[in-house]
C-alpha cells in the first residue's frame, strides 16, 4: 500500500533540516550561493568594463612626427598637438631618405613605418613652440617632398593634421596632397608670426591644416606630398611635422554601446541577487 506523506501547510517546518550542511548534499549550503553568484557577476562586470574602455583607446591611437634638425637647439617637441597625444613625438631630420618605425604617442611600438623622400632640406626658426621651430622643404627642382606611411589598417580611417610655419612674413604657402583610397589636397597659407596652433584649413593664414576621415589604401598605406602652394612667394613648401589619429569604426562604437548595455544588465542582476539574499 502506497504511503502518502502529509501535506505541509505554509509556515510549517520541513522534516529535512536544510540548514545543516551535508557532505552528500552540497546544495544544502544555501548561504554560500548568493556570495558566489555576486562574485561571479562582479568579475564579469569588471572584465566587460575593461573591454569597453580598451576599445576606444586602441582605436584612437595617435602617431606624432616632428621635424627635428640635427644641431639646432630646439629639440624634439613633447607637448600635446591639435589632436592631443602629448608625450612621445618621433623626431625626423627632414633631410635624406629615412626609414623609421613609429612609436605611438604613449611610447608603444607599432607596425607603422614612415619613409621620407631624399630631395629635401631642413632649417629652423627661433620659436617658443618647439613643434613650429624646425621645418623641412623640398628642392624646388624635385618637388614635392614626400612622407610615405605603411603598416596602417587596411582601408582604415584616419584624421591627419599637418603643421607648417615659416620665419618670414606672409606670402608663403604649402600645398599638402594626401593619397590613400582617394586623393585630396589643402593649401596652408603660412603664418610665420604665430607661435600657437592656428587652423588654416579654411584658407586663412595659420600654422596647420586638418584632413578628416581620410581612408588608407587596402594595403594600409598613405602618402603625403608637400610643395609650394599656388601664389606662393617661393616655390618651396614648408612642413614642421604631422599627427595621424585612427578614427574608431562604426562597429567599434556599436560594440561599446552593447557593452554598456550588458554592463548595466549585469549590475542590475547583481543588485537583485544581493537584495534577494538579504531577505
Amino acid at each position: 500500500m502506497r504511503q502518502t506523506l502529509p501535506r505541509l501547510r505554509y509556515g510549517e517546518p520541513h522534516l529535512m533540516n536544510i540548514t545543516s550542511p551535508s557532505p552528500s548534499h552540497p546544495r544544502s549550503r544555501t548561504s554560500d550561493l548568493p556570495l558566489t553568484r555576486k562574485a561571479s557577476w562582479m568579475a564579469k562586470s569588471i572584465g566587460l568594463l575593461a573591454m569597453i574602455v580598451a576599445l576606444p583607446l586602441q582605436a584612437q591611437v595617435i602617431y606624432n612626427v616632428d621635424i627635428d634638425v640635427s644641431g639646432n637647439p630646439f629639440g624634439t617637441y613633447t607637448g600635446p598637438g591639435v589632436l592631443g597625444g602629448g608625450g612621445i613625438w618621433n623626431g625626423v631630420t627632414g633631410t635624406g631618405v629615412q626609414n623609421i618605425s613609429l612609436l605611438d604617442s604613449n611610447g608603444g611600438a607599432s607596425t607603422v613605418t614612415l619613409v621620407t623622400s631624399g630631395n629635401t632640406f631642413a632649417d629652423g626658426r627661433a620659436s617658443t613652440n618647439t613643434l613650429l621651430a624646425d621645418y623641412a622643404y623640398p628642392d624646388p627642382l624635385y618637388a614635392p617632398g614626400v612622407f610615405s606611411l605603411s603598416g596602417l589598417a587596411s582601408s582604415g580611417v584616419y584624421n591627419l593634421v599637418l603643421y607648417g610655419a615659416y620665419p618670414q612674413s606672409l606670402g608663403f604657402s604649402t600645398e599638402f596632397t594626401v593619397i590613400g583610397a582617394s586623393t585630396t589636397s589643402l593649401v596652408l597659407v603660412l603664418d610665420g608670426q604665430n607661435e600657437t596652433f592656428v587652423n588654416g584649413t579654411s584658407g586663412s593664414p595659420g600654422t596647420y591644416v586638418q584632413f578628416n576621415n581620410i581612408v588608407a589604401t587596402v594595403g594600409g598605406t598613405l602618402t603625403i606630398n608637400y610643395a609650394g602652394g599656388p601664389g606662393s612667394t617661393d616655390a618651396i613648401g614648408i612642413t614642421n611635422g604631422f599627427q595621424l589619429q585612427a578614427v574608431p569604426e562604426p562597429s567599434t562604437w556599436g560594440f561599446m554601446i552593447l557593452g554598456f548595455g550588458g554592463l548595466l544588465l549585469l549590475t542590475r542582476r547583481t543588485r537583485t541577487a544581493s537584495h534577494v539574499s538579504a531577505k
